[in-house]
């Protein structure tokens, strides 16, 4: 019985230790080319009343990556990065906003692609200029969706 009480306990110390293995306290790596863009997205999480900061900590690493594919951006719990296609940099810097946002909404806020910035279909082709015309209508639209997440009532 002592046996089987000592392996529960060490499996408890095992699993918390890997748990805190996973918040970086200080935050993540951030690349020194997203920095103003994940200040603003402090920003605006900030002045709309969010809690962002402690599932904030859990990402490890946020940097552009030289994708072969056609994602904007990708999110992973796997490895606790965050990061937005280098291509973004040659094109409208709305996109970026967007693409990055869209990112951290999935990891941050648990957010799916339901509408809004959090809709696949909304990185669009057709206006490239869409993301800088609407901007602020769509940022409220996912400062909403991020206040109402269940990982901001968490």
């Amino acid at each position: 019985m002592k046996f089987l009480f000592r392996i529960a306990v060490l499996s408890l110390i095992v699993f918390f230790a890997y748990r805190l293995s996973k918040v970086h306290t200080n935050g993540p790596q951030v690349d020194p080319e997203m920095e103003s863009y994940i200040a603003e997205w402090k920003a605006d999480m900030t002045n709309a009343g969010i809690d962002w900061v402690e599932p904030y900590k859990r990402i490890k690493r946020i940097y552009f990556y030289n994708n072969s594919d056609d994602r904007l951006g990708y999110s992973t719990y796997n490895t606790n990065e965050v990061w937005v296609s280098s291509s973004l940099l040659r094109r409208d810097p709305y996109l970026l906003r967007a693409s990055l946002y869209h990112e951290m909404g999935h990891f941050v806020f648990q957010l799916d692609h339901s509408s809004g910035i959090m809709s696949d279909k909304s990185l669009c082709d057709n206006d490239p200029l869409y993301y800088e015309k609407n901007w602020q209508s769509i940022l409220k639209d996912y400062l909403e969706k991020c206040k109402a997440s269940k990982a901001n009532i968490l």
